[in-house]
């Protein structure tokens, strides 16, 4: 009876401090209590600064290059995508996740769109 109990202990607490798993496509959420979006994808939960994962190595390929926020929003201008949504809106209308975030594949499809 005692061993039941604990490993029914044991389960409810691993319950209360599990996580949700509700990420989108690059693993990333929006984080409810502290009203960040971070991102897990088998490492501690932590920011993707410039859209840029701080856990992977950088590539040479020119798709996966990074963009200044200049840049971003330069190009986004070019293809008519302004104000504070355009990221979002771009991404909505180029089939990604509209998290409003220019990570990896913001900045892959912006590159395509381009013809680089």
């Amino acid at each position: 009876m005692k061993k039941k109990l604990f490993t029914l202990f044991i389960l409810i607490s691993l319950l209360a401090f599990s996580h949700p798993g509700r990420t989108d496509a690059s693993g990333g959420h929006r984080d409810r209590k502290n009203g960040g979006y971070h991102y897990h994808h088998g490492y501690p939960a932590h920011d993707h600064p410039n859209g840029v994962c701080p856990y992977e190595s950088p590539k040479t390929t020119s798709s996966s290059k990074t963009m200044s926020k200049a840049e971003i929003k330069k190009n986004l201008a070019t293809f008519g995508y302004t104000g504070d949504n355009a990221i979002a809106e771009f991404q909505r209308d180029n089939g990604l996740v509209a998290d409003g975030v220019a990570g990896k594949r913001t900045i892959k499809k912006i590159r395509e769109r381009l013809g680089e």
